[in-house]
């Protein structure tokens, strides 16, 4: 899901601006994201990669106090100058590292869902209904948790690049 804000200044204070924020310099692929999370390299720090028109942005907490582990957002940014100022678009996505571990939980899950809770001795259908509904629920509250992490580290870092950034919300 992408959000637009605004700003009144222009393309060379936005990536001075950028610059600032930014600690250390990045690129996104899954080799630093894998070196990141497993090495806590650059931990608690905002990494990311400057463009032309845009840039990347993503931090991650893993420590004691950390909450995202390898769930922790991209955030990426595309800026169109407008007559007074500047449209900046904010869309988020998984890091690669969370898409593998993701994808290979959803396969563990359902794994595990349909041969110990759904399939048993007794298959008739009266005993299969209310198993599936069980492993249904059960496999969705599993997937909620990473998922719910990912979403609200995305609106964390979206608002605090609006705060620092000094944008203004799209109407």
């Amino acid at each position: 899901m992408s959000k637009k804000y605004y700003s009144k200044y222009g393309m060379n204070e936005f990536m001075t601006r950028l610059h600032s924020i930014i600690d250390v310099e990045k690129e996104d692929g899954l080799k630093t994201h894998l070196r990141q999370s497993l090495m806590y390299e650059d931990e608690e720090k905002v990494s990311g990669k400057i463009f032309n028109d845009g840039f990347k942005i993503w931090t991650h907490e893993q420590g004691r106090s950390g909450v995202t582990g390898v769930f922790y957002p991209i955030i990426e940014g595309k800026a169109r100058p407008l007559s007074q100022g500047l449209e900046i678009e904010f869309k988020s996505r998984m890091n690669p590292l969370c898409q593998v571990i993701y994808s290979l939980l959803v396969v563990f899950f359902s794994f595990y869902v349909v041969t110990r809770i759904v399939i048993q001795e007794n298959n008739e259908l009266r005993f299969l209904i209310p198993r599936i509904i069980v492993a249904l629920i059960l496999f969705g509250l599993m997937m909620s948790v990473p998922s719910f992490i990912y979403f609200r580290t995305s609106k964390i870092v979206k608002q605090y690049l609006a705060k620092e950034l000094e944008l203004k919300n799209a109407r």
